[in-house]
């Protein structure tokens, strides 16, 4: 599987921020 485009949405009603990389670990993901 790949992920093409990731993007954070720090508040609801906010614009996305398109994120460069992510830590995957066994607890979830940290960008």
């Amino acid at each position: 599987m790949q992920v093409s485009q990731l993007w954070r949405y720090p508040v609801k009603s906010m614009i996305g921020e398109q994120i460069d990389s992510i830590d995957v670990t066994g607890n979830g993901v940290a960008a």
